[in-house]
Order: C-alpha cells, then sequence, then structure tokens
C-alpha cells in the first residue's frame, strides 16, 4: 500500500508517494517544492502543499516526515551495561545533563547501538531536532489537513536502504565499520555503521562542478574520519559503499581507498533500488532517504522516531495488586465464614420451627388430652355413684311446686353429647315466670347445674300460661341424698 512521504530541507520539500516491493522502491508521484525566498508557512507554499497531496483531508491518514542530517543534532552518549528497559530513563537523565538547551525545547529520540561482546558499557545515538521548527511543519501540515505520524532522520532511512540491499557487513566487530557515502547534488552525508546498526553521521556541502567531485568527497571524508575518531575511537574501514549517479560516483577514482583503510569503494546506482516516475531532471539520490523512510517498519535496523519516541515500559505495581489480593482473599473469607453463619442461624431457625411445631402440638395435645381427663374424670366420678334414676326423679319431684302453680309435660333422662355426664330435660308450664325462676333457684341449690331457662308466654292454656324447659346436669351427689 503506498504511503505518503514529506521530506523537509530549508531549501525544499519533497513530497512522495510509494510503497516497497522486495528490495525495490517504486514511486507513484514525487513533488519537489523548492522554498527560495518564501518562508514555509507562506500562502504560494502551502497551496502547491495542497496539490501535491490532492488527497489530503480528514480522511487521510497520517504521513511521514524526513528530516535531513544537518537539522538534527546527533549525540553519542555512553551509559552502563544496563537492560533496554532502563534505556530511556537513563538517556533522559543524561540529556538533562548533556543539551545545552531545555528538554522541553527539543523532541528526541535515541537508537541502541550494537552491544560489544564482553563490554561493561552499552552506548546510544540521541537524536533530537527543535521544537520550534517542528511546529512550523505541523502548521503546515495541519494547513493542508495532514498530520505527522511518523518523523524520522535520513541517517537512519540510508541504512535502512543499504540494509534492504544487502550492503551492510554481517555481524557486530569492535572495530570494524561500513562507510556510506550518499552523494547527492544539494549535500553528502556520511553515515558509519556497524552490524546493523548506526554508530555515526556527518553531512557536509557538496560539489558546485563535476570537476570538483573527487575533491569534495575526500575533503568530507576526511572530517567524517576525524569526527568519527572522537566518538568511536580507534577503528578501521571494512566496507566503502558510494550512493549517487553513475557519473558522479565514477568522479571518485579508486585512489580514495588509501584514506579509507585501503577499502576499495563500492559504487551503487540508486536506479537499481529505486523506480517509478520521477520528475525531468531528478535523479534516484534524492529519493534515498525517502525509500529508507517508507520501509523502516520492516528493517532490523534501530532507527529513531521523533514523533513517537522511546518509552520506558510500563511497570506494574504489584504491591496494590497484592494488596488489593490480599483484601480479597479477606473478604472471601468473611463471605465464606458469613454465609456458615446465616446457613447455621438458617438451619437453628428451621429446627427451632420445627421443635416450636412439636411444642404446639404436645401443648394442643395436652390440652385436649387435659380437658379429655378432666371430661373422663367427671364421667368416672358421675359413672362411679350409685345413681338410681327413681330416686333422682323423687329428689326433683320434691323442689317442684304443686300442680296448682306447675304442671310437666314431659321428662326425659340422658347424657351431655360432649362428656357423657347424665342430664335430665324437664319441659312444663307454670302458672307465672315467677314460680318458674323460683324453681331454678331452688334446682341450683340442690347442686344442679342449670342453664338459663327457655320460656316463652302463650295463650294456649290459660292455667298454665308460661311455658319453660330445664336440661338439668346431675349432681355429683343427689341433693335428696344429701338432705337424707
Amino acid at each position: 500500500m503506498a504511503r505518503t512521504i514529506i521530506e523537509w530541507d530549508r531549501e525544499r520539500i519533497i513530497v512522495a508517494r510509494g510503497s516497497v516491493e522486495g528490495t525495490r522502491t517504486s514511486f507513484e508521484s514525487v513533488t519537489v517544492i523548492e522554498l527560495g525566498e518564501h518562508r514555509a508557512d507562506a500562502p504560494e507554499i502551502l497551496d502547491q502543499l495542497r496539490k501535491a497531496v490532492p488527497s489530503g483531508g480528514k480522511s487521510q491518514s497520517g504521513v511521514t516526515l524526513v528530516l535531513p542530517r544537518q537539522t538534527v543534532s546527533v549525540h553519542r552518549i555512553q551509559l552502563p551495561s544496563v537492560p533496554d528497559g532502563d534505556l530511556p530513563d537513563m538517556v533522559k537523565l543524561q540529556a538533562s545533563m548533556r543539551l545545552s538547551m531545555p528538554l522541553d525545547t527539543v523532541a528526541m529520540d535515541f537508537a541502541p547501538l550494537p552491544v560489544i561482546s564482553g563490554s561493561t558499557t552499552r552506548d546510544v545515538l540521541l537524536v533530537t531536532a527543535p521544537q520550534d521548527q517542528l511546529q512550523i511543519m505541523r502548521r503546515c501540515l495541519a494547513a493542508c489537513q495532514l498530520q505527522i505520524s511518523e518523523i524520522r532522520v535520513t541517517a537512519f532511512c540510508i541504512a535502512n536502504v543499504a540494509e534492504r540491499a544487502g550492503l551492510l557487513s554481517k555481524g557486530a566487530d569492535a572495530t570494524a565499520v561500513d562507510v556510506l557515502v550518499l552523494m547527492r547534488k544539494d549535500f553528502i552525508e556520511v553515515t558509519f555503521t556497524r552490524g546493523n546498526g548506526v554508530i555515526f553521521s556527518h553531512s557536509g556541502a557538496s560539489w558546485t562542478s563535476p570537476d570538483s567531485i573527487e575533491r569534495v568527497v575526500r575533503g568530507e571524508l576526511t572530517r567524517a574520519r576525524m569526527a568519527a575518531a572522537d566518538h568511536l575511537g580507534d577503528h578501521r574501514v571494512g566496507r566503502f559503499v558510494l550512493i549517487g549517479r553513475t557519473e558522479d560516483t565514477a568522479a571518485v577514482s579508486d585512489q580514495i581507498a588509501s584514506r579509507m583503510d585501503e577499502a576499495k569503494p563500492e559504487r551503487i546506482d540508486p536506479a537499481t533500488l529505486i523506480g517509478g516516475d520521477l520528475p525531468a531532471g531528478m535523479s534516484g539520490t534524492s529519493l534515498v532517504a525517502i525509500a529508507g523512510a517508507l520501509g523502516a517498519e520492516k528493517s532490523t535496523v534501530a532507527t529513531v522516531d521523533l514523533a513517537n519516541p522511546r518509552k520506558p515500559p510500563i511497570r506494574r505495581d504489584y504491591r496494590r495488586a497484592k494488596i488489593l489480593g490480599g483484601t480479597l482473599a479477606m473478604v472471601a473469607i468473611f463471605a465464606a465464614g458469613w454465609m456458615w453463619r446465616e446457613q447455621q442461624l438458617k438451619d437453628l431457625k428451621n429446627r427451632a420451627e420445627i421443635v416450636q411445631g412439636q411444642v404446639n402440638d404436645l401443648r394442643d395435645s395436652l390440652k385436649l388430652g387435659g380437658e379429655d381427663l378432666e371430661t373422663a374424670e367427671r364421667i368416672s366420678s358421675w359413672m362411679e355413684r350409685d345413681v338410681n334414676w327413681l330416686d333422682e326423679i323423687r329428689s326433683l319431684q320434691l323442689l317442684m311446686p304443686g300442680r296448682d302453680r306447675m304442671i310437666v309435660r314431659s321428662f326425659q333422662v340422658g347424657s351431655k353429647q360432649n362428656d357423657g355426664i347424665g342430664t335430665i330435660k324437664i319441659e312444663g308450664r307454670a302458672k307465672s315466670a315467677s314460680d318458674v325462676e323460683l324453681l331454678g333457684r331452688k334446682l341450683t341449690e340442690a347442686g344442679y347445674m342449670v342453664p338459663p331457662d327457655k320460656r316463652e308466654q302463650t295463650q294456649r292454656d290459660a292455667a298454665y300460661p308460661v311455658e319453660f324447659t330445664f336440661t338439668l346436669t346431675i349432681p355429683e351427689r343427689s341433693a335428696v341424698t344429701q338432705q337424707s
């Protein structure tokens, strides 16, 4: 899938859209915007930038920005041999002491250098860029409805292209280095690599005429070797690669090997690595860095991204997890204890209800039994008496008034429905209600249980107008017997 790459120099802006296929980079479109005397945020520049990226807009994905070596600063920092996770914090601490400007005024990232076996230290390349310049670029791109997703540096992009083409030496010899020279008409960039890591970078002026190519290249290589010696110490060149147009690299004779530890130059024409529809008069040399930015995510070369710098890994605070775990364990134990307690209470409550039901049943049974015993006792005491019904009737006859005041129409003997105690039912008529009341009092005094009498006034018998009914319970001892 094609991506948009923008290389932003002080003199011009190159907008390219392309993709990587194997070792070759193919470009769909390339636009060069010369800044000249205009500022980067001038209306004329913004119009050209919008035309160069016509598909820009809210749906456009972020673009990759490439900064030339001369617009950034590169510092080599030596650190103790620590794990990669500790590098971001240590680099930031070193940067705060070594940089001459506050950290919040620069964007920075670093690339770890290959670790030397047996070494007690390790080195990183710290790359910084002024934030004010990056803000100008962001504002210009925002005006074109574009956003920056990555910020790459040409030195690492050149190494990516060289690795893709198989130009980097294998291994990480502590003394041997590969020297990559990108010969552009606007500048010459020299990149030192060891294994698959960039260890030093140098940028210088380019030639003004074809006759001065070898002289200029020799001079920049000499300055680069001297500057590298201050950072790398003693080193030797194992491989020497010139990247540029065929006529430009041919202008550098093999005698230059004397300055590169007798390493003969290998001449690489970018046309073998880059293809597509290029503007007239533009060679692939100017697109080498952009081609390296396109394949940066697939390269094993440790690179930098000023928009997404390396950060220390998130350190999880397991103490809090332990505290939470302990708390949860206590809660679980408490919950288990509480549930056990609730279950025990529930079981005890159920048992209590069962026992209470049994008690109620026993109480009801006892109550019924008590009543039955009482009734049985009464029946027993009544049954054990020597009862003579004739005597009982005679006793009642003695209590009854004479026939001149009351007559008996019905006299029935029986037993109570519930407890079986003997009863006598008397139905009769009386001269007056007072006669009936007098009879009730006499019966009660004689020991009979006399319920309220039933009586009613009737006209059927004028001589005895009051009808009455007595249902008597026979007393334990006959009144007549007592009187006797």
